[in-house]
């Protein structure tokens, strides 16, 4: 059983990284390969929340019950609202085919319970397999990118993964990368591979365009340099450099911007319009914001649906989990994610 296990750790964190590059390689429709490995997952937390129930080896603290009651909640407010709220035509949705949703929110659902059945002891072998494949998922899709002539766009990862995951998969190993670095005593990890994962995890959030994602790394960076242990002149010169750089970036935002906008015009396009009001309408994800709360303060207290149901965001989600939140389920739910 542990081996089954162990198993459903690898599939739940590695599993999208490994089949989103299976459609383009054997030439399959996406829908079959995401099927099958969705089902597969599916299977192996079943068998491990079958497994914590008979043993009644499940680890639930306060924190616990509460998050899956918020996804009991918000699971069952999303049936509501795709069987039978008629406020929504399904070809208003993102995704027309409705059950994708309730398939994807069941699946949250089981991930949430099988991870209530594992100790942290048992979860840190997992990190080191983890980043491992998320250092080869970014690799390689940080090569094809930069093998294509249109430099401006945002990058996706391949057909599967959009920008907006692939910069926080940027983001994560940038900082897996830093977190394994403080903590390698016993070289478990080679540093050139670690300082490597850096510099590519930087990369992909800078041509993926992840504004969230850069404010994670230059927090994370400041943090190391800060932390760091070593007395060391390398040492030393490492925590200068930094705070130099991040003292530039706050005293002179214009010309950081400006020089990260000739290396990644559109990332640098994109800060730009947050840090300098290089525009005064609203982008778009500023527009499904305040959409968002309008949709919340018709509905306070239960909320209406899981999606926008107006605008220019209509059948789109806010882009803000605690927005989306708010806009399905209300204060009275959103209590229980707080």
């Amino acid at each position: 059983m542990e081996k089954v296990k162990r198993y459903n750790l690898f599939w739940i964190f590695c599993s999208l990284m490994i089949y989103s590059y299976i459609p383009s390689i054997i030439g399959l429709s996406p829908f079959f390969v995401t099927v099958f490995f969705q089902g597969f997952g599916i299977v192996l937390s079943l068998i491990v929340i079958n497994y914590g129930v008979r043993t009644n080896t499940f680890l639930v603290d306060k924190y616990s019950r509460l998050l899956f009651l918020f996804w009991l909640l918000y699971f069952l407010r999303m049936l509501y609202s795709l069987y039978f709220d008629k406020t929504l035509k399904h070809s208003d949705y993102l995704y027309e085919d409705i059950n994708k949703y309730v398939t994807y929110n069941f699946q949250l659902g089981l991930l949430i319970m099988s991870l209530s059945t594992y100790k942290i002891k048992d979860l840190e072998p997992l990190l080191l397999w983890f980043y491992k494949v998320l250092f080869i998922f970014c690799f390689i899709s940080l090569f094809f990118n930069l093998m294509k002539e249109d430099a401006q766009s945002r990058a996706d990862a391949n057909s599967y993964i959009p920008t907006l995951l692939y910069g926080q998969y940027g983001a994560s190993l940038f900082l897996l990368s830093i977190i394994i670095k403080m903590n390698n005593t016993d070289k478990k990890v080679p540093n050139l591979l670690l300082i490597t994962g850096m510099v590519v995890g930087l990369i992909t959030v800078i041509i993926a365009g992840s504004r969230s994602g850069i404010l994670a790394v230059l927090l994370a960076f400041l943090f190391y340099s800060i932390v760091k242990k070593g007395n060391s002149i390398l040492s030393f010169l490492f925590k200068i450099v930094i705070l130099f750089c991040t003292l530039i970036i706050y005293f002179n935002v214009s010309a950081s911007i400006e020089v990260l906008a000739y290396f990644a015009p559109e990332f640098g396009d994109r800060l730009g319009k947050v840090f300098l009001a290089q525009q005064i309408d609203l982008g778009p994800r500023e527009i499904l914001f305040n959409d968002a709360v309008i949709q919340f303060l018709e509905a306070p207290f239960f909320g209406s649906h899981f999606v926008l149901t107006f605008g220019m965001g209509k059948g789109w989600y806010p882009h803000n989990i605690f927005l989306e939140s708010l806009i399905n389920v209300g204060v009275v739910g959103v209590v229980f994610l707080l």
